[in-house]
């Protein structure tokens, strides 16, 4: 019999050297010197020295070594053996050697789908019972240039008049990229006709605002009534991206027969007493939006005491000016539109129109500013103060969890003196994206079974913060006993009668 008479400690010498005595129940004894072997009892947990956060570019090849996963364990022998892996019910972007820590991608990565994939890794040694240690990973999904612009309307049509003055706007292009940053930026540039000389336009490289430019050559209707151009609009990542939209201007005739008809007889004298009123006053109050021009004819009669009278004739031609007297209309009393919560910047949530009686000669929305003026303190979207187009800002992450409806205030105004302005609601919904895992209710359920029974054993709950479809909950036991099930309700049944023994173990 070997008496053990103090506490061996593992860490610091696995052996303990000295003389044993070896007797029995008769009086015989035998003494020596020997050597006792410490066995490790399971005392230390696995551990992770820090969690991980990575940036990964998106187009990383598939089977990447990622990160090298590093955790460790106090303990000897297979209580020092550290695996490795992932948690269950996770996406499979990536994957983990259970021997190594080598984390490497397992398929592709797109960060206009998922910018952030969200693990939880666990370390286990090989020790009975086995412990474990779970830590966060994040992994950041850096842009790379893999989507072209597009335009918003692929073929865009105004129509202006002919007499419109160099350098006025015509309309702009609207374009979006599904990438971000520097590769999100767009140039807008105008091709050359197939003739190869340049239209009597120009074309603002950052808003794709189209302007007239014809300073020798004012447009013409007879000469040309309309201009079919193609817009190339281009991104600014490393391999530049481009599409082309098309930009077609329609002439509107003007009529430019704005003088009075000439007598043959020129040399005709016609005299009036300087002092005869003839002023002309309106005789009620004009309104230029049901009529901005008159054609008269003044009449000059000399002295009914004359034994010859004469009259002149005088046309005068009167364009009554515009006085700013009407506020911007919008085109819908309240505006509804959609966006998909994290979508990226530059994505077209809706377009603002509306109308201004005081600009019925020319129909152009150019003289109409846009602004969201509240509504998105943390700027989540944008508005194209010439265009009415709102898109999202990308500066901040739509989320529908934390806010599911965004109500905007617009504010129109007109480039008049003195500035008239209205403003129209605009209610912008969130759409649902799975973004988030399910959360079970607690993360440990413990459950008294009575012996023998058959059925439901155990119910367990979860929950997902997404809505619809994306909220919808499937259970599966993935590590257990095989002779318990569990249903899509979290229901946890057995088809075996279990024994006390069972039970209790």
């Amino acid at each position: 019999m070997v008496v053990v008479k103090g506490l061996g400690d593992f860490s610091l010498d696995n052996t303990a050297n000295g003389s044993c005595d070896a007797s029995s129940e008769n009086p015989i004894g035998i003494q020596g010197p020997g050597s006792i072997t410490l066995e490790k009892e399971q005392e230390n947990i696995t551990s992770f020295q820090h969690w991980y956060r990575i940036h990964v570019s998106e187009d990383t090849k598939v089977g990447s070594v990622l990160l090298k996963l590093t955790a460790t364990d106090d303990d000897g022998g297979d209580n020092a053996k550290v695996g490795y892996r992932l948690a269950g019910g996770q996406d499979d972007h990536v994957k983990v050697d259970e021997k190594t820590g080598k984390l490497t991608l397992a398929r592709p990565l797109d960060r206009e789908a998922n910018n952030v994939l969200r693990h939880a890794v666990i370390a286990f040694d090989h020790g009975a019972p086995s412990q474990i240690s779970a830590v966060n990973l994040t992994i950041e999904v850096d842009d790379v240039n893999d989507n072209a612009p597009f335009c918003v309307e692929p073929i865009t049509t105004v129509r202006i008049p002919e007499d419109y003055p160099d350098g006025a706007l015509v309309g702009c292009v609207a374009a979006s990229d599904a990438d971000i940053g520097a590769n999100a930026r767009l140039r807008f540039s105008l091709e050359p006709e197939e003739n190869g000389l340049a239209p009597p336009f120009k074309i603002d490289h950052r808003t794709g605002c189209v302007f007239i430019h014809s300073p020798h050559q004012p447009l013409d209707f007879q000469r040309r009534p309309l201009y079919n151009m193609t817009i190339d609009v281009a991104d600014n990542g490393e391999v530049v991206l481009s599409t082309t939209c098309s930009f077609i201007v329609e002439l509107e005739d003007v009529d430019e027969n704005l003088h009075a008809p000439e007598f043959d007889d020129v040399a005709l004298e016609a005299s009036v007493y300087a002092t005869l009123p003839g002023m002309i006053r309106t005789a009620k109050v004009l309104d230029r939006e049901e009529q901005s021009t008159y054609w008269l004819t003044i009449e000059a009669n000399d002295s009914p005491q004359s034994r010859v009278a004469k009259t002149g004739v005088l046309h005068v031609f009167v364009r009554v000016l515009d006085r700013n007297d009407h506020r911007p209309v919008p085109l819908l009393p309240i505006y509804h539109a959609g966006v998909k919560e994290n979508s990226p910047q530059n994505i077209v949530v809706v377009k603002i129109d509306a109308t201004d009686g005081d600009d019925v000669d020319s129909n152009s929305p150019s003289s109409l500013r846009y602004k969201i003026s509240k509504g998105d303190p943390q700027s989540f979207f944008r508005i194209d103060q010439h265009t009415g187009y709102i898109t999202t800002s990308g500066s901040r992450r739509l989320d529908r969890e934390t806010q599911r409806e965004h109500e905007l205030r617009v504010s129109l105004c007109d480039s008049g003196e003195p500035q008239l302005c209205s403003s129209v609601p605009v209610i912008v919904s969130i759409e649902d994206v799975n973004d988030n895992a399910p959360i079970f209710a607690q993360p440990i359920y413990h459950h008294n079974v009575p012996a023998g029974v058959i059925g439901i054993v155990s119910r367990v709950f979860a929950s997902d913060a997404d809505v619809g479809k994306n909220a919808e909950l499937f259970y599966n036991i993935t590590d257990g006993d095989s002779r318990f099930s569990i249903d899509n309700s979290g229901y946890i049944t057995t088809s075996v009668p279990l024994t006390a023994d069972e039970v209790g173990s």
